[in-house]
């Protein structure tokens, strides 16, 4: 993401490359006011149903408060019961927010550079799920935005032939 990092000076959206979703979750973003924005699926277990090279331990699950603030994102997360929802793999950040998020990741490259981070062996590897949990435990807390379906995540044959045979239908 950080190549990008110059075009990260205004408000933007950055969004996985695997994933396929509709306008209406674009929409829902953008309505979103905070600073700093995720979309998380509530019905996030049925995208796993037929889905057998990818199972459901591989979500990037999440958990939130009554404001729908951030709490906890990660594929592991203390008790897998506690998951809410899936971070589906775009955020958005305001001017300010980018702002933030670009700081933030500065701040951590510099003092992790070759060193284990979150989840990751070594920051260099890091997830944006790992600098938005660190962004939480800093008391910088995200907003979740919450849908249900609406998009896709196509990580193996098997799911961009469900893809296919779902627009068939």
């Amino acid at each position: 993401l950080f190549y990008a990092e110059k075009e990260m000076a205004d408000d933007f959206i950055a969004v996985y490359s695997d994933i396929i979703y509709s306008k209406d979750i674009v929409s829902r973003i953008l309505e979103n006011k905070a600073d700093i924005s995720a979309v998380v699926d509530l019905d996030w277990q049925a995208s796993y149903k037929g889905r057998t090279d990818h199972p459901p331990e591989e979500a990037e699950k999440v958990i939130f408060d009554a404001d729908n603030n951030l709490v906890k994102i990660g594929k592991i997360l203390p008790d897998k019961n506690q998951a809410q929802a899936e971070f589906i793999g775009m955020i958005k950040c305001t001017v300010r927010g980018a702002g933030i998020f670009r700081e933030h990741f500065n701040n951590l490259k510099d003092k992790y550079r070759g060193k284990p981070f979150q989840t990751a062996s070594v920051f260099e590897k890091a997830y944006i799920t790992d600098i938005l949990q660190d962004l939480v435990d800093s008391g910088i807390y995200p907003r979740c935005v919450p849908i249900k379906g609406g998009w896709k995540e196509i990580d193996t044959i098997g799911d961009y032939q469900r893809l296919i045979d779902d627009n068939k239908n």
